[in-house]
């Protein structure tokens, strides 16, 4: 279950905290691959796979243009 309190203000769309990120790891994934997995297939819409991934916990680093989550969560 991931808390509130492990994003960046306690925000969602923010990101996850570093600490967090630091005490649990992270997983990264590249957007196409994300997108392929069998879950995402019923969606048609781009914008519909990047909500379904936000709800799954999946967040967006623009830095470095990968999907990361923290690990085992």
């Amino acid at each position: 279950m991931i808390n509130k309190e492990w994003h960046e203000d306690n925000h969602p769309l923010k990101g996850y905290k570093w600490s967090i990120q630091a005490e649990y790891g992270t997983v990264y994934i590249l957007e196409e691959e994300l997108f392929d997995r069998v879950e995402f297939q019923h969606l048609n819409n781009h914008e519909y796979k990047v909500a379904y991934a936000m709800d799954l916990g999946w967040r967006y680093n623009v830095d470095n243009g990968t999907w990361y989550r923290i690990k085992n969560h």
